[in-house]
């Protein structure tokens, strides 16, 4: 299984990856917009962050009268921000974050243009208080603009601080909505999956690789590849992260 930091790692190359391109217009609009566009936010329970994702690099935009803080992906450095979120955050909560975050910018990506601006994602994540106590907080991700090739270059982030004592009925809540109107009547049959394609889906996401799932069943690197691709169409999934979501909602692991 992965640790924190290769899932740090993972997270930071994923903005690297999927980096926008904005033109120098819509960099001087925003430029001029992000000020007063925060200056709106002055509630003390929630609290906005605008990312903007462009030229290998992320900009931060954070809460109401704070100065940028920027993060160069290439480097693999951390903002000052992220560093003490990191911190704060509970401890079984870390990796489920890296986690849901990874999954949800995965999903976006796979989406047409129309689709993404649409997107939101949210979870809950525990961040320690005050006085010593964990809370539990909304983190709620929304596409604010897109660029001219359609790739989120600003991402819209609202904490929420849920009331003390507060607890959810599952503890690693999550939820993804990229939905667009639709006009089906019946809703498609879901196939069921084969215990090996299950086996092989819990391992590719507890972070196995190819390889190392090919050694533990006892096949070929190429039937794990097969497998994985009778995954994926069996579910109607683009990646096996949203393939696991879909088996996890049906029931199916």
């Amino acid at each position: 299984m992965k640790s924190l930091e290769e899932w740090k790692e993972e997270w930071l190359a994923m903005f690297q990856l999927h980096s926008a391109n904005p033109s120098q217009e819509e960099l001087e609009a925003w430029e001029a917009e992000g000020v007063q566009f925060l200056k709106l936010y002055n509630n003390p329970e929630v609290s906005i962050t605008i990312i903007e994702i462009s030229g290998g690099k992320v900009e931060l935009y954070i809460g109401v009268n704070t100065k940028w803080l920027a993060h160069e992906a290439i480097q693999q450095t951390e903002p000052q921000n992220f560093r003490y979120l990191s911190e704060l955050t509970h401890k079984d909560d870390k990796i489920f974050s890296f986690e849901t975050e990874l999954m949800g910018y995965d999903i976006l990506m796979s989406l047409s243009g129309k689709e993404r601006k649409r997107f939101w994602m949210k979870y809950h994540r525990r961040l320690l208080a005050e006085n010593g106590e964990y809370i539990y907080y909304v983190f709620s991700t929304s596409v604010y603009k897109l660029d001219g090739n359609n790739t989120p270059c600003l991402l819209k982030i609202e904490t929420t601080r849920l009331p003390k004592g507060y607890q959810p009925a599952k503890t690693h809540y999550r939820e993804f909505s990229h939905s667009l109107k639709k006009n089906k009547k019946e809703k498609p049959v879901i196939p069921k999956l084969s215990p090996r394609e299950k086996e092989i889906l819990e391992l590719i996401h507890e972070g196995y690789s190819t390889k190392q799932i090919a050694v533990k069943i006892g096949r070929s690197e190429h039937t794990v590849k097969n497998i994985r691709k009778k995954i994926l169409k069996k579910l109607g999934a683009k990646n096996t992260n949203l393939a696991y979501e879909v088996a996890k909602k049906h029931m199916m692991i």
